[in-house]
C-alpha cells in the first residue's frame, strides 16, 4: 500500500484521511466502493471479512458442535452453501436495481460478492469429505464438463466489467461456476498435468505454473506498474507488454521474498497444528 501511496502523492494528489481510513479499516467497498490510493483493494476487504466471518462460523460450529458425522452424511452443507450463493445474487439483484449507477459499490460490497469465495468452501468440503461425489461427476461428465466451462466464459472477452449490470449479477455467476469446474477437474484428474502438457509443451505448463503460483501478488502490484507506465510516450504495444513483463517479474519476487519471509516468521510465531 505505501509504495501506491508514495506515486499517489507524487503525481500531486493530496491526501484525503477519511478515504485513507477506510483502505486502512477495510471499509472501503462499503463507503466508496473502489479503494483510494489503490483502487483494487476493495477485494482485499471483501476477503478480509469472509475469512474472518467464515473463521467464526467454524468456530461456532465447533464449540456447539453442530458439525458431526451426521452432518457430513446428509446435505445440510451443501443446502446451507447452495442458499447463501441465492441470496447473493439475488442482493445483487435488488442493489443494481434500486441503485444502478452505484457501480462501484454494487461491484465490489461484500454482500455482494462473497459468493465467488463460498464456492471455494464448497468445493473444499466435498473434496475432503465427499471425494467420491466430485470424482464421480468428472468421470460422468469428462467433455461435457469442458464445453461448459469455454460457453460460461465465451462472453468476457466482449464486455467491460464495470459498466455492464449483466456482468454484476449473473455474470460474477457464470465466472465462479466456470474456474470452480476447472477446479475440480484439476483437483480430481490425477494425470491432468499429462493431459495439459500435450497441448502446450512442458517448458509453456510449467512457466504458466509460476505466474499462477505468484498471481495474487502479480495482481496486488500490476496497477501501480501501470501507474509507472502512464505517460511513458512509449507506443500501446510496446507499453502493454513491458507492464506485463514488470509486473509478472516483480510478483515473483514478492512471492517468493516478501510473502514467504512473512509466512515463514507467521510459523514461528504461531506453528501450525494441522496433522
Amino acid at each position: 500500500y505505501i509504495p501506491y501511496l508514495v506515486l499517489f502523492l507524487l503525481k500531486g494528489f493530496e491526501i484525503e484521511w477519511g478515504r485513507m481510513a477506510a483502505d486502512f479499516t477495510f471499509t472501503q467497498n462499503y463507503f466508496w466502493g473502489w479503494g483510494y490510493a489503490y483502487p483494487a483493494s476493495w477485494s482485499l476487504a471483501v476477503e478480509e471479512h469472509f475469512y474472518f466471518g467464515l473463521a467464526f462460523v467454524l468456530f461456532l460450529l465447533i464449540k456447539y458442535r453442530l458439525f458431526t458425522p451426521e452432518t457430513v452424511r446428509s446435505v445440510k452443507v451443501e443446502i446451507s452453501i447452495a442458499s447463501l450463493l441465492i441470496v447473493c445474487l439475488l442482493l445483487r439483484l435488488v442493489s443494481n436495481s434500486l441503485s444502478p449507477l452505484d457501480i462501484a459499490r454494487n461491484f465490489s460490497m461484500t454482500h455482494l460478492r462473497i459468493d465467488s469465495l463460498l464456492v471455494g468452501v464448497l468445493i473444499s468440503y466435498l473434496f475432503h469429505f465427499k471425494r467420491s461425489v466430485l470424482d464421480s461427476f468428472v468421470i460422468k461428465h469428462g467433455y461435457k464438463i469442458l464445453v461448459l466451462i469455454l460457453a460460461l466464459v465465451s462472453w468476457t472477452p466482449f464486455i467491460d466489467p464495470t459498466n455492464s449490470i449483466f456482468i454484476r449479477t449473473f455474470g460474477f455467476v457464470f465466472t465462479y461456476l466456470a474456474f470452480g469446474l476447472v477446479l475440480i477437474v484439476f483437483l480430481v484428474k490425477a494425470d491432468i498435468k499429462e493431459v495439459v502438457q500435450k497441448f502446450i509443451t512442458r517448458p509453456v505448463f510449467s512457466m504458466i505454473s509460476k505466474v499462477g503460483y505468484c498471481s495474487y501478488s502479480i495482481y496486488v502490484i500490476h496497477t501501480l506498474v501501470n501507474y509507472l507506465f502512464e505517460g511513458s510516450g512509449l507506443n500501446h504495444a510496446l507499453r502493454f507488454f513491458s507492464a506485463i513483463g514488470l509486473s509478472v517479474g516483480l510478483g515473483m519476487l514478492m512471492t517468493y521474498w516478501v510473502e514467504a519471509y512473512f509466512l515463514r516468521l507467521r510459523d514461528r510465531i504461531v506453528p501450525s497444528r494441522v496433522v
